[in-house]
Order: C-alpha cells, then structure tokens, then sequence
C-alpha cells in the first residue's frame, strides 16, 4: 500500500493512540494539564524534591529550633492575619 492510499480508519487511530500517549506525558510531568488543578504539579515537585534527598511530607521533625520557632512565628502570624481580616469585615459591613 503506497503512502497516499492508508485507510482513514487507520490514520485516525494512529492519531488517536498518539494523543493519549501525550496525555499520559503530560500527567507525569512537572505541571500537569490546566484545569486539573494543582495535584499533578504537587506530585511531581514531591517526587522531584524526593529524588534531590529531601524529606517530603515528614512534620515530626522538631529536631531543628529554627524551624520550630519558624512554624510557631508563621502560624502566630497568620492568626493574626487572620483575626484582623475578621475584625476588619466585621466593623466594615456588619456594624455600619
């Protein structure tokens, strides 16, 4: 069969058997599809940062002081964030 004459049926599912090949790519990559949302991107940085030797995942690590108190700042921080965005809404909608 020469190269002008291939079945349309064929051509399609050589097409198709190459866009999900694409797609299987994209899902292993580093940053997923747009619109899937964030957990294809999660996975392949927590594989990425597990294969440089970091340990991905684990809080128990309260070994190291500078990172205990970064976490106690940054979560204290973040409470207070937090309560003055509730004051403010509050005195600015609820109370007018």
């Amino acid at each position: 069969m020469s190269r002008d004459k291939i079945d349309p049926q064929a051509e399609d599912e050589l097409r198709r058997k190459r866009a999900l090949a694409d797609l299987a790519a994209l899902e292993d990559g580093a940053e997923g599809m747009p619109g899937t949302g964030m957990g294809n991107a999660y996975r392949a940085a927590t594989k990425r940062l597990q294969a440089m030797g970091h340990d991905v995942g684990e809080n128990g690590g309260d070994d190291d002081p500078a990172e205990r108190w970064g976490r106690l700042i940054g979560r204290g921080l973040g409470f207070a964030v937090l309560a003055y965005l509730i004051w403010h809404l509050i005195s600015t909608y609820v109370l007018k």
